[in-house]
């Protein structure tokens, strides 16, 4: 395929993926409700046993339901962590959106017959070209050939040249 195919599957896996990741953290949600909801019910039978008259029957009943709620409790907490383990980390990118700073000139740089040095030998032809506000410009050629060291120069490193 090419890249529209690959992006088109790329962002219905993602769509896939925040649908599933929602479905978890609600189920999450849901767990973690539940396991506080049976931690009140085993204090409530527990705070019972205060002014109770038979202490041994309510301490028995206490007992069993602190029990039951502690082993729901781990088991919701066991199966919250199976869930969260699930959860995809998701790629979010803000949109970019690049505005260029106005210059007071049209012409940005002009590079006439420029010839780059490195201990005293060229890396370039001889290159003229005028970069102006708005424009994108392309530097092509080999390994070598002097197109980063084009752009050192327009940028203001120092850098051994001939040409202006």
């Amino acid at each position: 395929g090419n890249f529209s195919s690959w992006m088109s599957n790329f962002e219905q896996q993602q769509e896939f993926e925040l649908a599933q990741n929602e479905r978890l953290q609600k189920d999450i949600r849901r767990l973690q409700q539940s396991a506080k909801r049976a931690a009140v019910w085993s204090e409530r039978v527990e705070a019972s046993k205060i002014g109770a008259a038979d202490k041994g029957y309510v301490g028995h009943k206490a007992a069993k339901m602190m029990k039951r709620s502690k082993s729901i409790e781990a088991r919701q907490q066991q199966t919250i962590e199976q869930k969260s383990a699930l959860l995809k980390n998701m790629e979010t990118a803000e949109a970019l959106k690049i505005q260029p700073l106005n210059y007071h000139t049209d012409l940005l740089a002009s590079l006439s017959n420029v010839v780059v040095y490195y201990d005293g030998i060229s890396v370039c032809e001889p290159d003229s070209f005028e970069i102006r506000q708005g424009e994108r410009i392309v530097l092509d050629g080999k390994n070598g050939s002097g197109k980063s060291s084009l752009l050192k120069l327009v940028v203001g490193q120092s850098i051994d040249y001939t040409g202006t």
